[in-house]
């Protein structure tokens, strides 16, 4: 896990994303690796938008607290994953449910409902840490960069990079469509006699 992940999910409060999860049925270990997954593949969705200049600005406006672009509302929040994802944000519920056995649509308001927290956590280390674009976009990248490294360094997850941008979450739920192709066709054949 990155610094960056790791302080978030200091900033936030395990014990609130505890209680987040418990709104959904979770236990609180399913919970926080539940949160861990999505807040890095949110953090992920962060630092791709931060790379083109009229993306950024629209992650800096919904960070600045003035604007109030995030309110307590889950279209609001559904609106901005759409945002962050590109409008792929149903790959990423179907893959972060398939890997934590779960429905698509309880990862899906989890990650509704944890939106607001982590874009808080941002917005409040970007004031307290005088963060412009520039900045969050290197901190953004380096916490990447970090998950990146960790995941290299097993050459197992280093092959499920398939697309090679350093990042597997967008590749997982490929991943596991194609496991699941992988498996069907094993368990479909008779067994010899």
């Amino acid at each position: 896990m990155s610094n960056l992940l790791n302080n978030l999910i200091e900033k936030i409060g395990e014990e609130e994303l505890v209680k987040t999860g418990e709104r959904f049925n979770l236990k609180p270990d399913k919970s926080k690796k539940l949160s861990a997954e999505a807040i890095s593949v949110l953090i992920g969705g962060l630092a791709k938008n931060m790379k083109d200049s009229e993306k950024a600005d629209k992650v800096m406006d919904m960070l600045d607290e003035d604007k109030a672009l995030i309110k307590k509302n889950s279209e609001n929040e559904l609106g901005i994953l759409r945002e962050l994802f590109n409008n792929k944000e149903n790959k990423i519920f179907k893959g972060l449910a398939k890997s934590n056995l779960m429905k698509k649509h309880e990862v899906k308001d989890f990650m509704v409902a944890i939106t607001p927290l982590l874009m808080g956590a941002i917005a409040q280390t970007a004031k307290e840490t005088n963060m412009d674009k520039k900045v969050l976009s290197t901190v953004l990248e380096m916490a990447g960069r970090a998950d990146l490294k960790r995941v290299q360094n097993s050459k197992i997850l280093s092959i499920i990079d398939l697309d090679k941008d350093g990042r597997i979450g967008d590749d997982l739920p490929k991943i596991l469509g194609l496991l699941s192709k992988l498996f069907k066709f094993f368990g479909s054949k008779k067994p010899r006699r």
